[in-house]
């Protein structure tokens, strides 16, 4: 099974929130099985953006757990599969402008299409739109 992993289910791995047990599963399990799951390239930013939001902003995750898991995020890029934004650019702004999605969300749709994979979100709208759009997500 192919994967495509968005940064929500990334920061998941790292931090203790709703569904991490289940992303946890999927991505290890995967990994052991030799599966592929990929990112987009940007996918790293937006999902230590999300932590820094945790630390900073939201104040849930102290200074020293934010470190953390940025340094356990970094382990956990290195055996994923980076797939380049400028190879699905265009038809993921043709998915964005028909469906009214972010660019963002739409890349991870287009990259899931391109490599038929499932795509493992917690962004609701994103589920919503992936499964329209004949998408499997998980979990």
């Amino acid at each position: 099974m192919t994967i495509v992993l968005d940064a929500s289910g990334m920061v998941k791995l790292v931090l203790e929130e709703n569904y991490s047990s289940e992303v946890r599963r999927i991505v290890y399990s995967s990994l052991l099985y030799g599966e592929d799951i990929y990112v987009p390239d940007f996918s790293l930013a937006e999902a230590l953006n999300a932590i820094w939001k945790h630390v900073y902003l939201f104040k849930d995750v102290s200074d020293l757990e934010g470190e953390k898991a940025v340094s356990d995020l970094l382990d956990i890029w290195e055996r994923l599969n980076v797939y380049s934004s400028t190879e699905i650019a265009v038809d993921a702004l043709r998915i964005a402008v028909k469906e009214g999605l972010t660019l963002y969300d739409s890349l991870y749709i287009t990259l899931a299409r391109k490599l038929d994979a499932s795509l493992v979100t917690f962004d609701q709208k994103l589920r919503e739109k992936s499964r329209k759009l004949g998408i499997k997500v998980l979990p």
